[in-house]
């Protein structure tokens, strides 16, 4: 073997070595956050958003804007970050409840599948049925007619494919 093959093997072994500490670091779980997509009441009025669910499967954080339609519902802004307001996800975890500063006034959506189970980088469909804005202890409400959530891929990969070009990259690198 060549001296410049040598120092090149010599420089990845080191590379590797340096990366070993955050390589052998534990994983840090991130929480999944989820977006609306296309959400429509019967009636009109849209739903948009992102809601958060940690490693406990517990909702984190959320920023959901429902518009006003034909019904006169109000435009309304569920934010986690207001004061007086809660949310709650089911044990199932298939459905989720925002709820407005001063209760009972809440948006619930219910989902075809379980949260905690959906691949990341896919869609889970919003059960049209049991998903809907809730005013007045009910006396106006109304229904989802079409909508899904979408959790995007995993930050984890392309972290990875950076980090092995890095290496690519110092390995081809003149001396």
């Amino acid at each position: 073997m060549g001296s410049r093959v040598r120092g090149s093997v010599r420089r990845c072994c080191l590379s590797l070595i340096g990366l070993l500490p955050v390589l052998a670091a534990p994983v840090a779980w991130a929480d999944i956050m989820w977006t609306l997509t296309d959400t429509t009441f019967v009636g009109g009025g849209t739903a948009s958003g992102t809601f958060a669910i940690n490693q406990y499967s517990q909702l984190g954080a959320y920023n959901i804007n429902v518009t006003s339609g034909a019904d006169n519902i109000s435009s309304y802004d569920y934010l986690s970050t207001a004061v007086h307001v809660a949310a709650t996800i089911s044990s199932d975890k298939t459905q989720v409840t925002f709820y407005r500063t001063g209760y009972p006034d809440y948006f619930q959506l219910t989902f075809k599948f379980a949260l905690n189970t959906v691949p990341t980088g896919s869609n889970d469909e919003i059960v049209q049925a049991t998903s809907y804005e809730c005013l007045g202890y009910c006396s106006q409400q109304r229904f989802v007619s079409t909508g899904s959530v979408e959790a995007p891929e995993p930050a984890s990969l392309p972290l990875i494919a950076t980090a092995f070009a890095g290496l690519i990259v110092l390995r081809r690198r003149p001396a």
